[in-house]
């Protein structure tokens, strides 16, 4: 987690804590219908958005991220609830546990950009709930069905508050990018070749950070030619590269390499992986012709497009 995914779960942290104060505040000011609503969309966005932060650390797990999501999801509906009475408790605790499993499915299977995107997006949502409180207070105090005009009077201001808000926050999210993008540790790998092998094909790719694809795409390779990849993770999430069944010497050379990143069998082919900010490395002799397609064996991440292709002629 980084300073970004903090902030988030402390605006729903804090969300929380205000509702329940406006609760207690606004209980007697209340319809049994606007209660029910307001804690059902206060125990939903929160249900949502953390399942969306949760489902997107977690991938791969969505099982413990569904958990997380929905246990969050219930506590904030009961909590929000509690001071309305037995219906908004029950609507809120549901519709927070039905938020919690849809963000986690959601987060399961987004990219790294996406999943700030749509953090913002609900964050702003859950934020701007809590006027329903001064809202739906109104309307039964005054019974009149323009509510909103007395909030809308100072639109501008609201809307100052809210970007200000999630500005900083982004603002977070991209220093902490931005200082985790310190060089790879070039110092991880040590690959020990003879002096002689000046036939040895040195092979980079990489991942950036945010991106989901492989720079580059594509290789071109000789038959029979020994080659050292080295796999280069900007990211700062995990990554790796599944070389699909491409046929190699028996005595492919590992042995001579150590290096953060592992590197073995794989169902499909060759394996490589390299966690965020890391580098590793495998060297191999393709011997037979043809193109082989490789791509990141984690959840998610080859259908957001890290795939790429190696030419063997």
């Amino acid at each position: 987690m980084n300073e970004f995914h903090y902030f988030v779960l402390g605006t729903l942290l804090l969300v929380t804590l205000i509702s329940i104060i406006l609760s207690y505040q606004y209980r007697t000011k209340m319809k049994s219908m606007a209660s029910m609503v307001i804690s059902m969309a206060i125990s939903m966005n929160i249900g949502i958005t953390s399942g969306i932060l949760f489902g997107f650390l977690n991938q791969g797990d969505l099982f413990l991220s569904s958990l997380i999501s929905v246990l969050i999801g219930i506590s904030v509906g009961i909590a929000a609830g509690f001071a309305f009475g037995i219906l908004p408790v029950i609507e809120g605790s549901m519709a927070g546990m039905m938020g919690g499993m849809m963000g986690a499915m959601l987060g399961e299977m987004i990219s790294r950009l996406q999943a700030v995107s749509l953090l913002n997006i609900f964050l702003t949502i859950t934020v701007s709930t809590l006027f329903l409180y001064l809202i739906l207070s109104q309307q039964k105090a005054t019974k009149d069905t323009r509510v909103f005009t007395s909030w809308l009077l100072k639109p501008i201001f609201t809307f100052i508050v809210l970007v200000g808000y999630f500005y900083f926050g982004n603002q977070l999210n991209k220093e902490s990018v931005i200082s985790k993008e310190s060089p790879i540790h070039e110092n991880h790998s040590q690959i020990t070749t003879d002096d002689k092998d000046e036939q040895l094909n040195r092979i980079t790719i990489q991942v950036n950070p945010s991106k989901f694809s492989y720079s580059p795409s594509k290789i071109n390779l000789s038959k029979n030619k020994k080659v050292l990849l080295t796999f280069t993770n900007h990211d700062s999430i995990e990554h790796d590269i599944v070389i699909v069944k491409m046929p190699t010497l028996p005595n492919t050379d590992q042995e001579n390499i150590t290096s953060h990143g592992s590197h073995d069998s794989h169902g499909d082919g060759l394996h490589l992986h390299a966690s965020p900010h890391e580098e590793g490395n495998i060297s191999f002799t393709p011997t037979e012709t043809g193109s082989y397609e490789f791509y990141c064996s984690l959840p998610g991440h080859r259908e957001n497009g890290m795939v790429g292709i190696i030419v063997v002629e």
